[in-house]
Formats: C-alpha cells, sequence, structure tokens
C-alpha cells in the first residue's frame, strides 16, 4: 500500500490552494498570515516602522515556503516547482530592501533580486514552450504593441528618474542596474504573452503598474504607498497562482501524451 499512496501524494494539484477542512494543506495555509501581514503593511505605521524591512520579506517569503513545500506533490515538476519558490524567495529579499529605499545603492540591490527573479522565471516559462512558439512573429499585433509601448514607458521613467540623479556621490551609480531591471521585466512580460499564461500576463502588469507608481512618487512626491503596495501584492498571487498553473498544465499535457 505504501507505493499507491506515494503515487497519490505526488498527483496533488499545485493549484488551487486547500485552506479549509481536513483537506487543508500546512503549504497552503502559509498564505494565510502571508495576507495578514500584506493587510498590517497598508497602514502608515507598520510600513515605515524602523523594523520594518523585517517582517517586509513575509507576504511574499510565505509564498516562496508555501510553493517550495510543493515540490514534490509531482515528483517530475520537482525542479520546476523549486525555482518558483526560489524566484519568490527573490522578490521577497527585494522587499525588504525597498522598505527603507534610502540609497541609490539600496535600490540597485532591490532591483539586482527582482531582475534575477524575471531572468529565473522567464527560463521557467521559455523551457516549456513548444519551439514552434518561440518567435516574435507568434505574437499578435496587440501584444507586440503593448511589448514594444511598456519597453519605451519603462526606459523613459528610468531615464528621466536618472536625470535628477546626483553623480557625483560615490552611490549613484547604483541606480543605473534600473535599466538592465527595465530590460528584465519587459522581456519576461514578452515570454509571458508567448506563453499565453493568462494570470502571468495580468499579473506581470500588476507589477509594471506597481513600479511605475514608485518611480512617480519619488520624482513628484506624491504619497501612493498603499496603492503601490496592493497592485504589488496582487501581482504577485497572480504571478505564483499562474505560475503553479503553468507547471501543472505542462505535466498535465506531458502525462496525456503519454496515456496516448
Amino acid at each position: 500500500m505504501a507505493p499507491i499512496a506515494s503515487n497519490s501524494t505526488k498527483e496533488k494539484k499545485l493549484w488551487p490552494p486547500l485552506l479549509r477542512g481536513s483537506s487543508a494543506e500546512f503549504s497552503d495555509l502559509l498564505l494565510v498570515p502571508s495576507f495578514i501581514v500584506f493587510f498590517a503593511f497598508l497602514f502608515r505605521q507598520v510600513a515605515f516602522h524602523p523594523l520594518a524591512p523585517i517582517p517586509k520579506m513575509i507576504p511574499v517569503g510565505f509564498m516562496a515556503i508555501s510553493i517550495f513545500l510543493k515540490r514534490n506533490w509531482i515528483s517530475s515538476c520537482s525542479p520546476q516547482v523549486s525555482l518558483l519558490s526560489l524566484i519568490f524567495l527573490f522578490h521577497s529579499f527585494g522587499d525588504a530592501l525597498l522598505a527603507r529605499e534610502d540609497s541609490p545603492q539600496t535600490m540597485g540591490f532591490a532591483s539586482s533580486m527582482f531582475g534575477l527573479g524575471w531572468i529565473f522565471y522567464s527560463y521557467l516559462l521559455w523551457n516549456r514552450i513548444p519551439a514552434s512558439q518561440k518567435t516574435w512573429a507568434s505574437l499578435s499585433f496587440t501584444k507586440k504593441c503593448v511589448t514594444v509601448g511598456l519597453y519605451i514607458w519603462g526606459f523613459t521613467i528610468v531615464s528621466v528618474l536618472l536625470s535628477t540623479t546626483d553623480f557625483s556621490k560615490s552611490d549613484a551609480f547604483w541606480s543605473l542596474l534600473l535599466v538592465p531591471y527595465v530590460v528584465c521585466i519587459i522581456s519576461f512580460l514578452a515570454v509571458a504573452f508567448i506563453s499565453n499564461q493568462q494570470l502571468v500576463i495580468v499579473g506581470t502588469l500588476f507589477y509594471v503598474v506597481s513600479d511605475s507608481l514608485i518611480v512617480i512618487r519619488r520624482l513628484l512626491r506624491i504619497e501612493f504607498n498603499v496603492t503601490i503596495w496592493l497592485f504589488y501584492y496582487i501581482a504577485q498571487w497572480l504571478l505564483m497562482a499562474g505560475g503553479l498553473q503553468w507547471i501543472q498544465s505542462r505535466y498535465n499535457s506531458r502525462a496525456s501524451s503519454k496515456s496516448n
């Protein structure tokens, strides 16, 4: 009977989460404190507390742990699930750094953490896209326009931000890391378009809005903290759900083709 139990464990669905009743999974229950801490950071007293960087890792960090605990649910997908977990871990480190936003060096390190996440996520999707679809021509006209438009938008706001940076300061050159970051996130959006994973696409667009508001806030000195954090957290949920659904769907497709 042991082998049968093992197989049933391996074939658990990665998404949606099971949060109620006897079927509730510990890995999914970790999403509850993730949401609670996210909600707490909507309040200014929490968001700007001196110790904010540590708890600010929890919302996305617990997503990373939740995903990692599912790595053996489908044995053949363990590397992909582990990689998805690593992506969210990088983003949680970026969250902790951005909680301070007190120097270009901090912003540079945070951009590096997020950028690495986008690179690994791009690889995760790209590696499972059929070769025939891995072309710019496979995108619809609308998706091409959105991708090019966001490249232009991203480089425009970064250029404006860098134009206000005092490069006479020794740490100012860390701000230049925003340039490869823009390349990473918009390139990831193009890969998401090719994969046609709708939740990932919408999540990335929410992420772009959140990032844009951060830059606008810094330039215009307007308070967008609640809106930024709300867009960001929704984006992460969509990216988590979309990533798990993507891995699950690729597994289902392979299993179906083998059975046929």
